[in-house]
């Protein structure tokens, strides 16, 4: 997910140039000029969405790749769901 956070910045600068231009022109000199870039928008949007895909399953796929198990409990600190837990052996998963 660092990635996308990354990504995010990027992606909003769409709309705050949205803004800027409407704020500075009239509303159809802004919606002229940011028909130009609304593909490249779509475009990074998606981009953002697989690559943070392609690196979360390649990280996966590293650490199996290792010898790493995943545990079935979340780690400390962590609401269900949202974390998964890796060690070389399941006695070291309840550590």
């Amino acid at each position: 997910m660092s990635i996308g956070l990354v990504c995010i910045p990027i992606i909003f600068t769409f709309p705050i140039c949205w803004f800027f231009l409407e704020f500075i022109y009239e509303r159809n000199v802004a919606i002229e000029k940011m028909e130009k870039l609304m593909p490249y928008f779509k475009y990074l949007c998606i981009f953002s969405f697989v690559l943070v895909i392609f690196i979360s399953l390649g990280y996966i796929s590293i650490l199996e790749h290792k010898g790493y198990i995943s545990c079935h409990e979340s780690p400390s600190g962590w609401m269900p769901g949202t974390a998964k837990k890796y060690a070389i052996s399941i006695q070291l998963c309840g550590k």
